[in-house]
């Protein structure tokens, strides 16, 4: 379902959100609360890659010493 990276395809995606949807009973309130748990997942991993790979945090950790 999702390999190593934690990348989830997005047909995987789709299959637990409509798994999600019938374990919690299939309401609309349900469905529009784990379209927004998606999201907002999916929103914070690009961000997450966007800093990784900006020179100010290469910057940053070079001086703890952590890289």
């Amino acid at each position: 379902m999702a390999d190593v990276s934690g990348k989830v395809d997005l047909k995987d995606a789709e299959v637990i959100k409509k798994r999600l949807a019938i374990l919690v009973g299939g309401s609309v309130v349900a469905k529009d609360r784990i379209n927004k748990a998606y999201k907002s997942i999916n929103r914070l991993r690009r961000r997450v890659s966007h800093w990784n790979s900006t020179e100010e945090l290469r910057k940053w950790r070079g001086k703890d010493g952590c890289s």
